[in-house]
């Protein structure tokens, strides 16, 4: 089955509770047949966006275009959209392939196309050996696949997946999101997901808005917001960040003196002459070395099973983390010295 593929727009979205907007004028395009998250921390806006979409949150203002039509004041049932909740909202009275079924019915859709689409569906996600258990008889990864086969069987335009992995164990989110895309991409449905956790959203999506207080503060593929981050706030929610302060200086603005005691060239656009910067390096792309670099102090190092992490202290009080596979052989209180890939680094306004 190949959904037909649509894409969302929103035009100035405005959603609020009372007194709060937890979603400020928002515009976003999102292509069809596209992986799209919505990634930021609570209370940042993202489920309230989805629901918008959704129809289960009205908006304040603004509009919501799907396939390039506007939908933004019909209700959820005339809306070409499925949303899986973050609980699954299984019926608990009903079979698993009645769950399945249930909106097929509702939209009387003839009894022997029912089945053929329910069973193909359960076949999809790996459930048509469980069709006839209800759903306390199943464990959270197994709803899950009910539930998204029950999405799935309408043939929605969009789907709409409300931090659907939050309720599982680490190895069941890990399966399940690997599952869940190649299921995606099977099918072809353009693909609404919000989620808190940055590996789901890097892993999973073709491209990723970064929510902040109700507005995006970046757009980007996986490798431009963790690369490639725009502000602070993406570079700190998105992964580890050392953020070096230092000032750009030199006509063209290609070099950054460091609060911490050294200049770097920078290796991508320039930042204007005198202006205070962060110089971002992940702490993958650091490394003790015994000459040259950042003079520093070796705060704790701490086994995390397939690397160390170690805390060290610069000269001017700032910390880093460094991400290595070896021990080092320094003990806390010892001074060290720091290198960087310079051409890992990324520059990022000091505000």
């Amino acid at each position: 089955m190949a959904a037909s593929q649509s894409g969302v727009e929103l035009r100035s979205l405005v959603c609020r509770y009372g007194p709060v907007e937890a979603v400020r004028s928002m515009d976003l395009t999102i292509a069809p047949g596209e992986f799209f998250t919505l990634l930021g921390p609570s209370g940042c806006g993202k489920s309230t966006t989805l629901q918008a979409i959704g129809g289960f949150a009205p908006p304040s203002g603004g509009r919501i275009l799907v396939g390039g039509q506007d939908i933004t004041h019909l209700p959820p049932a005339r809306r070409p959209t499925n949303y899986v909740f973050q609980n699954y909202a299984l019926f608990p009275h009903m079979s698993v392939a009645e769950n399945v079924e249930y909106g097929l019915k509702r939209r009387k859709v003839p009894a022997g196309e029912r089945r053929e689409r329910v069973q193909a569906e359960l076949k999809r996600v790996g459930m048509q050996d469980f069709a006839g258990r209800r759903p306390a008889q199943l464990s959270g990864g197994q709803q899950q696949r009910v539930a998204l086969a029950r999405a799935l069987v309408n043939r929605p335009a969009v789907l709409l997946l409300d931090e659907p992995l939050s309720a599982l164990d680490f190895l069941m989110r890990k399966q399940l999101r690997e599952e869940l895309k190649a299921i995606q991409r099977d099918v072809g449905t353009t693909t609404v997901f919000v989620t808190h956790d940055q590996s789901e959203a890097l892993s999973m999506s073709d491209r990723i808005a970064v929510m902040n207080a109700g507005r995006i503060e970046q757009i980007g593929t996986p490798g431009e917001i963790y690369e490639r981050p725009q502000s602070r706030f993406v570079a700190e929610f998105v992964g580890s960040a050392n953020l070096l302060p230092g000032r750009a200086i030199g006509a063209d603005g290609l070099c950054l003196v460091l609060d911490a005691g050294i200049t770097v060239r920078l290796a991508g656009a320039p930042a204007p002459e005198g202006r205070r910067c962060l110089l971002m390096v992940r702490p993958e792309h650091m490394r003790l070395v015994e000459e040259g670099g950042l003079p520093a102090t070796l705060a704790k190092c701490t086994y995390v099973g397939d690397h160390h992490e170690i805390l060290a202290t610069l000269a001017d009080g700032g910390a880093v983390t460094i991400k290595q596979q070896d021990r080092p052989s320094l003990s806390p209180g010892a001074p060290c010295r720091i290198a960087f890939d310079e051409t890992k680094a990324h520059v990022i306004p000091a505000s």
